[in-house]
């Protein structure tokens, strides 16, 4: 661990008070953390100790883990296609900062989030913060894109079979992701946006208006969106196996239905890595489909410890993969 510490990038390192107040930062997220567990746990203590848990089908735990690769593997290539072709670098260099931010989003206490990590290593790598910065912000648009997109058609077609009143609250949360997206969407690339870089550091006007040269290509976009879509299948595919995997009761369908909007709630920077925040939702949308809590929470935690196992994997990987300090690799053309 100590040598992937010394390979993060010298960038992340903060001065005293940006220190100071990622501490601080972490600090409340770490309480926020507990707090939620300490919640789930009081309020399903009772049905958690009747959960029989035994591994029902091992192939199912298997094929899961080999789910969880592709998708990495996914997110690495929607992240490639949003780099520009003469800033490209080699693939295993890609994977390396993709894992490495992963590493440092789950379980590093850092100020700064992956998606940081992975900005600052392909600024180091290529020389450019405007591509790094951009390149990054539009992976992760595509990826909202494609969870608010999931849930609205999930929740439409759930509406159109079992009628709108008793999809109503589904509707709503999907049509609020989706509104809130699209509202963020035109933000950033509206004029508002560029009215407000206006009063920020030049440095920042630069990635905005990189940012917003992706509107130039939209057949780009229209393939990261395609890429987004097909990694927010696959993360069903990994809970349904995790799920087949322990015999839990949870068909693809609920899956389809409630995990956009749960993988949206885990986003929010409120607790450490969505840990509890993504517990409450598994638990909660889960619910509204019939499954019982305790299941939700079990394939919830079976989830996260699965994605964390390859994640270290990775990151150990990540020591052969990743180029020597003060290296840079050569653009591939």
């Amino acid at each position: 661990m100590s040598s992937l510490l010394e390979q993060m990038p010298q960038d992340a390192r903060f001065p005293d008070k940006g220190r100071a107040r990622a501490g601080v930062l972490w600090r409340g997220r770490a309480a926020v953390t507990v707090a939620l567990v300490a919640y789930l746990l009081w309020r399903l203590h009772d049905r958690i100790g009747t959960l029989q848990l035994h591994l029902a089908q091992p192939p199912a735990l298997g094929l899961a883990v080999g789910g969880a690769v592709v998708g990495v593997l996914l997110s690495v290539w929607l992240w490639r296609i949003l780099i520009p072709r003469n800033n490209l670098i080699p693939f295993r260099h890609l994977l390396a900062h993709y894992l490495l931010g992963l590493l440092w989003n789950n379980f590093l206490p850092g100020g700064v989030g992956g998606d940081a990590v992975r900005a600052i290593a392909l600024r180091r790598a290529t020389g450019r913060a405007d591509v790094a910065v951009s390149s990054v912000l539009m992976s992760r648009l595509a990826g909202l894109w494609s969870i608010a997109l999931m849930a609205a058609v999930a929740a439409l077609i759930h509406a159109a079979r079992i009628g709108a009143g008793p999809a109503l609250p589904l509707l709503l949360l999907a049509g609020g992701a989706l509104i809130a997206t699209a509202a963020g969407t035109a933000f950033l690339f509206g004029a508002p946006a560029v009215a407000l870089m206006r009063r920020l550091p030049e440095r920042w006007a630069s990635w905005h208006a990189r940012l917003r040269d992706y509107r130039l290509g939209p057949s780009r976009l229209l393939e990261a969106l395609g890429w987004a879509l097909a990694i927010q299948v696959c993360a069903v595919g990994i809970n349904l196996l995790a799920a087949q995997a322990l015999g839990l009761p949870i068909t693809a369908w609920q899956l389809f239905l409630s995990l956009p909007l749960a993988t949206l709630a885990a986003l929010l920077p409120i607790s450490l890595g969505g840990f509890g925040v993504r517990e409450g939702s598994y638990v909660f949308l889960l619910g509204l489909l019939g499954v019982r809590a305790a299941d939700a929470l079990v394939l919830s935690l079976a989830v996260y410890a699965l994605l964390a196992v390859v994640t270290v994997a990775g990151a150990g990987v990540c020591l052969l993969l990743a180029p020597s300090p003060g290296s840079r690799p050569r653009p591939s053309r």
